[in-house]
């Protein structure tokens, strides 16, 4: 019983930036940050800064459970895993896009940068 706690405790506490690409409509995408806050960031001050860059709207959207994402219209993940990388200073190994997320199933963990 004792293993099966511990095993939670990291996956709860493991610091990991998920880059996720949600298709809203045919042509529509919304691009969703998660992870941040574990880095001690600010997410309304980046969403703004994103928001600003990219010419688009960003919202932060609280989860339960936690970690709050960072939602952005458009297709910009890969302008994002940039923007992670370069602007805020966290390292690359801990950047991951997802792929494959469809509604109730969880996607595939994809280093950002190989």
């Amino acid at each position: 019983k004792n293993k099966n706690k511990n095993k939670n405790k990291k996956k709860l506490g493991e610091k990991v930036i998920l880059i996720s690409q949600i298709q809203r409509s045919k042509r529509k995408f919304v691009t969703s940050i998660s992870g941040l806050d574990a880095f001690g960031l600010d997410l309304k001050t980046n969403a703004k800064k994103m928001a600003k860059l990219y010419a688009c709207s960003a919202s932060v959207v609280k989860c339960t459970p936690p970690p709050n994402e960072i939602q952005i219209q458009g297709d910009v993940k890969y302008e994002v895993a940039e923007f992670v990388l370069d602007k805020l200073k966290i390292p690359k190994d801990v950047i991951f896009f997802l792929e494959g997320k469809a509604k109730g199933k969880k996607g595939k963990r994809v280093r950002a940068f190989d």
